[in-house]
Formats: C-alpha cells, structure tokens, sequence
C-alpha cells in the first residue's frame, strides 16, 4: 500500500492511499501427485465409491478447488474542522479479481455395488460432469461517507453521518459465459429450447445502500454523587452498514446446470486406469450434449431481489466512570441487530462491566434497562 497525506492547513487535511492484495487458497495437491492442484484440475484420479461397506478410494469428487482473489484499492479521506463542527468525507473504488476452479465430478465417480464388482471390471454407474471447471469472478465496488461531529454544548458532540455502499454483480458474466456456449456450435443443451431457459438469468444491481449512522457523546455537569465533577462519559450510536454477499453461493449456482451438464451414465466396463482423463474419454460418446432440458437437472437459483445483506444496525452504549489515577467503574453494553437479505433477524446483547469501588448500583440498574429492552425487541 502506497499512501499520502497532505495537511492543507491547521483544520484540512486529506490522506490519499492506493493498494493491492492477494489471497490464494487452495484445497488439493499431495506430493504423490494423485490429489493434483487447482491448476492440473483435469489430472486427478477418479474417485471410486462403493455402496457397501467398503471404503472408496480415489480424490473426493469435488477436488481439488482453489480461488485467487486480487483487490486493487484506490482510497481517500478527507477532515476539516470548523468552529463547532468537524467534517469527515472519504471515497473508496475496489476491484477485485477472483479467478476460481472448481467443477465436482469433472474426474467422474465410478459406483460399485460390492468390491466383487470392482474387481470384476463392473461398475453400476459413472457420474461424470462437462463443463468448464475454470471461471472468473469480476466485482467493482464503491463506498462512499459523510459525517459531522457537531460540538452542541462544551459536554455535548452530536455524530452525524451517512454511507452509500455499491457492490457490482459478481454473478453476472455467468449469463455471458452461458450465451456464448449455447449460441456457438456445442451447446450443452437442446438448442430447439428458448435460450432464456438454457442460460443463467442477470441479477439486478442493488443501488440503494444507504446507511446513515448517529451517536452522541456526553459528559453530565449534575448528580456529582454518581457521576462525579466531568468525571464520566456516556457514548451511544446506531448505525446501518451493508455487506457483499457470501462467494460460495455463486459458486454453488456455477456448478448446477444450465451453467454445466453432470450425467450418470451405465458403462459396461472401467478404464484400464482410473483417471480422469480415461474416464472422460469412456463418457464422451454417451453424454447426451445438445439434446436435454437444463430445467429437469439439480441447480441453484439465486432470487431477482438478491442483494448485499444488511449486516449490522447497533446501538451501543459506553460509560466510563473516571476517579484519578483510576477508572472506577465501566460499563460496555450494546444491542446488535442483523439482517440478512433472506430477513433473518437476530438480536443479540452484550455488555461487560468492571468495578474497582462504588458504585455498583449504576451498573445493576443499566443491565436490569438492557434485560427489559431485549425481552420487549424479541
């Protein structure tokens, strides 16, 4: 990350950054080479399962897998503060890249019914799938905030401020991968099919992610026998924050048709070798390409109003009770609320306290205030 920050005067400055990051995560390699890496996907052995009791063998049907995920990161932020207020704005562009293989029973499944079958050369069935194992996610976000901390009295800062998130559509180059496969000379399915029913739909882009967040910090100048002569101070603040969905759900709806063609085919004998490149060989002239309905095989279908989840909205509350050299007592409570795009609906508290004196009363009072509001919320 590469940053620069520039003070404009005594009350402005703006810090400019840019950065870039990488992730690689991989599920698979062994240094036999049986279980291959992400990258030799088409060189593993087919697995073998039996429906007795006998243990299978070979790499588990859905590896190996792994992802790249490359973010470039372009920020920058800005503070100016003005008599009684002090204003904060930022802007933040991400792009990511994320490259992923995964693609189950590329290698194909050989089932038996005993190890008498396998040893005789006679498995029942071969699940095998056709299809690209590769894909690349593409994903192009934008966050954008304003806030003001208004001083309103000497013990009174009022927080004001509103976010505008956007998240790009990560699952549409699907419906682009899908209409160039069923538009060119080998589409997987039935070509006498509309192509609306042959391809994945596009997802709307969500653009209305707003989150405005308020809080206020105050100092009591009454109840000197509680809170003391400016000796405490009360915190609390809500705010409205949104996510990216979670990866693994478009992943899920790219490996179920019609994005790929998974067939259980009845061969009459297995390869001399268990690999998956015999055991394509074996299924290419059986596999029914071109000629079936994606819509009578297992797939994921992700909802025209899928859009990032609402993943936080928190009031939280903060006392610190201040007797020099040492802090009395604290107390740390807050109520989170999170929603999720399915209207999940969580409420959860947490609260820690710690006392080194008196008073012990206050905070029994603020956990009995919590306890009420959280019954009355569920």
């Amino acid at each position: 990350m590469v940053s620069e920050t520039h003070t404009f005067s005594t009350g402005m400055v703006n810090d400019f950054r840019v950065g870039f990051g990488r992730e690689n995560v991989q599920f698979g390699g062994s240094t036999n080479g049986t279980d291959p890496t992400d990258a030799n996907i088409l060189n593993g052995l087919t697995n073998a399962t039996f429906l007795t009791a006998t243990q299978g063998f070979g790499v588990g049907f859905a590896f190996p897998q792994g992802r790249v995920v490359d973010t470039w990161q372009v920020q920058d932020n800005w503070s100016y503060v003005a008599g009684k207020n002090q204003f904060k704005a930022g802007v933040n562009f991400t792009h990511q890249l994320s490259p992923n293989t995964f693609l189950p029973a590329i290698n194909g499944v050989f089932v038996f019914n005993s190890l008498n079958d396998y040893v005789s050369g006679q498995p029942q069935q071969l699940v095998i799938a056709q299809g690209s194992p590769k894909i690349d996610f593409k994903e192009n976000d934008a966050f954008l905030y304003f806030a003001d901390d208004l001083k309103l009295r000497q013990n009174l800062t009022l927080n004001l401020g509103l976010t505008w998130s956007y998240f790009s559509q990560p699952d549409n180059p699907l419906h682009q991968i899908d209409t160039q496969n069923e538009t060119g000379p080998n589409p997987l399915f039935n070509p006498a099919l509309p192509l609306s029913v042959r391809t994945t739909p596009v997802l709307p882009v969500y653009n209305k992610a707003f989150g405005p967040s308020v809080g206020f910090a105050y100092t009591p100048h009454w109840g000197s026998r509680w809170f003391g002569n400016g000796k405490t101070v009360i915190r609390g603040g809500y705010r409205l924050a949104y996510d990216p969905p979670f990866y693994n759900i478009y992943l899920n709806n790219y490996d179920g048709t019609p994005n790929i063609l998974q067939a259980t085919l009845l061969p009459l004998f297995i390869p001399a070798s268990l690999t998956g490149a015999a055991a394509r060989a074996l299924a290419v002239p059986s596999l029914p390409v071109g000629q079936l309905d994606p819509r009578n095989f297992g797939e994921t279908v992700i909802p025209q109003n899928f859009r990032p989840d609402q993943v936080q909205s928190r009031f939280h509350t903060w006392i610190a009770y201040r007797s020099e050299p040492a802090v009395v007592l604290w107390l740390d409570a807050s109520i989170l609320i999170a929603r999720s795009s399915t209207a999940a609906f969580v409420v959860h508290l947490d609260h820690r306290w710690r006392t080194t004196r008196e008073p012990l009363v206050a905070c029994r009072a603020w956990d009995d205030f919590i306890a009420r509001n959280l019954a009355s919320a569920n």
